[in-house]
């Protein structure tokens, strides 16, 4: 009974503090918190203690490919949010994560290669989404909606570690990793507060699955060559350094990057239109009230602003 209670009760608590952290301190310090793994962190420490050592590193394996599932959700909610309303940007983007676990169920890696592999998408996605730029400081939901999401998380983490026997290690793992809490935290700012609410979330929650990476790459690890406690301790750490690494590249922010690109497109596009406009329209003829090169100008002052 004390460990169903301890299911029930951990991760719906690491949640309100979540709900908090992204009303005091921002969305992007929220959606950081969302990718560390505090749903499937726990999860994986209840099926060690079911299951034993042997499928918590079964597990363990499966859940570093569930990351990159995690980045599809991001990518997906993204590019629809725009677009879309909430509810097709979650169904949308459920759906590309769902797909991806199941592709990714067919997957065999050594460990080495998966962190590699799962690395590298990670990466990709970065890539082209870029880091978070602003954090702006998330409306406090009602506490009926922070319940509601509280039973939600406990729920699935309930699910997930009772029914462990039948689904086995690999699959166990897989499903630890869903974005629930991002998925929930998401689409409820995206229907309050519209699809630019959910930008410094989703690539802060992106930055922060760096940190669950590195955990269950070290349970993985460490789970065959030292004690549970040790195990863990450690890749708390791990997780949390790394996370605070990935937190000072992204807010590096290097210029080379896919979305410069975009932006040099666009400019490029829009540069084109001037010169067409500036065939037309004779520079010395004032009457028209038409200036082009301070439209370039000033065009150009903007990218480099927003850049």
């Amino acid at each position: 009974m004390l460990l169903v209670a301890v299911k029930t009760l951990l991760t719906p608590l690491l949640l309100a503090l979540c709900t908090v952290v992204s009303h005091r301190w921002g969305d992007v310090v929220g959606g950081w918190m969302l990718g560390l793994p505090m749903v499937s962190g726990p999860v994986s420490l209840f099926l060690m203690l079911q299951h034993g050592s042997l499928f918590a590193e079964s597990a363990a394996r499966a859940s570093l490919l569930g990351f990159a599932a995690c980045g599809v959700f991001c990518l997906a909610y993204l590019a629809l949010a725009d677009r879309l309303s909430w509810k097709l940007s979650l169904a949308g983007s459920a759906a590309a994560c769902v797909v991806s676990i199941g592709a990714l169920s067919l997957v065999h890696l050594s460990l080495a290669e998966t962190v590699l592999a799962v690395a590298l998408v990670l990466l990709t996605i970065n890539a082209l989404l870029g880091g978070p730029k602003t954090s702006r400081r998330a409306s406090m939901p009602s506490l009926g909606g922070v319940a509601g999401r509280m039973a939600l998380s406990g729920a699935v983490v309930l699910a997930i570690t009772t029914f462990s026997g039948l689904l086995g290690g690999t699959l166990s793992g897989l499903l630890a990793p869903l974005p629930v809490l991002g998925a929930l935290m998401s689409s409820s700012a995206h229907r309050r507060e519209g699809a630019d609410a959910v930008q410094g979330m989703l690539r802060g929650l992106l930055v922060g699955l760096w940190g669950g990476v590195a955990f269950f790459a070290a349970v993985a690890f460490l789970l065959s060559v030292a004690a549970p406690l040790t195990t863990y301790s450690l890749a708390i750490v791990v997780a949390a350094l790394t996370g605070w690494v990935a937190t000072k590249v992204a807010a590096w922010r290097p210029t080379l990057r896919l979305e410069q690109h975009f932006h040099d497109a666009a400019l490029g596009r829009v540069l084109h239109r001037l010169d067409r406009v500036r065939e037309r329209v004779s520079l010395g003829d004032q009457r028209g009230g038409i200036d082009v090169a301070t439209l370039e100008q000033a065009y150009r002052g903007g990218e480099r602003a927003a850049a």
